[in-house]
């Protein structure tokens, strides 16, 4: 992950969590809960079990994972100083700090992180686009869980790239889309790296892991321009999501939908799960 990268997140830091205020990502967090509770999560709510958030950034998802399953612990790691600062006082807030650590470490150089084994690894939102070496991300992640462990990773998707390439007028990326498999979704953005369901599970069996299934969500509604800042929403998407009827009955059909691997391709993200 490069300077560029780390100072795009530290100068987002204290703010990053405002995301919670755009009805659109938190339409598509939902149903990223639903999914990992559906594909990950499922029989656990009882056991003990640790997880590991690679490029953990504010702790949003460890920290939910954590208010929901009482027996569990977690480690967050991530390169970023600032985003982690968030994350323990968020912890700290939600009286989750007896049962999380928080370390700066880069996910590319977990072989040298001293901690035991997981039961699960999750790694969200975009982090693993910024890795240069992406196969070495994930041969960590299965250096990191025990046996029979599962690992959820969000893929950014190549076509959801040039869908929304097209649709902002940002067609000066296609090129480098197709070509590099990067895009720059904003112009202060750091290019991404983008993933065809091929590469993922090449990836991830590659790294040793087994069962590989993909899931897309959204899949039948996507972000617009203003909702690649962290301030800022698509005037089209907070009238759609005002109206509660709609959203409600959106929600359970995305629901429905996104649990079948086969409309993977079709979403904004990609979430691959997989077991070791």
């Amino acid at each position: 992950m490069s300077t560029t990268v780390g100072k795009y997140f530290a100068e987002k830091a204290e703010k990053y969590d405002d995301v919670d205020s755009q009805p659109y990502w938190v339409f598509s967090d939902e149903l990223l809960w639903h999914l990992l509770q559906e594909t990950l999560l499922p029989g656990k709510f009882s056991e003990k079990f640790r997880l590991l958030d690679a490029g953990a950034g504010t702790g949003r998802w460890s920290s939910k994972i954590l208010e929901n399953f009482s027996n569990a612990s977690a480690q967050l790691v991530d390169i970023s100083e600032e985003m982690l600062a968030v994350a323990k006082d968020k912890l700290v807030f939600k009286g989750l700090s007896d049962r999380s650590r928080v370390n700066i470490h880069n996910v590319l150089e977990l072989d040298q992180f001293d901690a035991d084994g997981f039961d699960f690894v999750i790694s969200l939102h975009n982090v693993i686009g910024f890795f240069d070496d992406t196969a070495r991300a994930i041969a960590n992640f299965n250096q990191k869980l025990n046996d029979g462990g599962k690992c959820a990773v969000m893929f950014p998707s190549f076509y959801h790239a040039i869908y929304f390439s097209n649709a902002t007028g940002r067609t000066e990326q296609f090129s480098n889309i197709v070509s590099n498999r990067k895009v720059q979704y904003n112009d202060l953005m750091p290019p991404l790296k983008v993933f065809e369901i091929k590469d993922i599970k090449n990836l991830c069996k590659t790294a040793g892991f087994r069962d590989v299934k993909c899931y897309g969500f959204p899949l039948t509604i996507y972000p617009g321009m203003e909702e690649t800042f962290v301030h800022g929403s698509t005037d089209k998407l907070v009238s759609l999501f005002s109206n509660e009827s709609y959203r409600k009955e959106l929600l359970e059909l995305e629901k429905s939908l996104c649990l079948d691997p086969a409309l993977s391709s079709r979403g904004n993200n990609i979430l691959a799960v997989f077991e070791k």
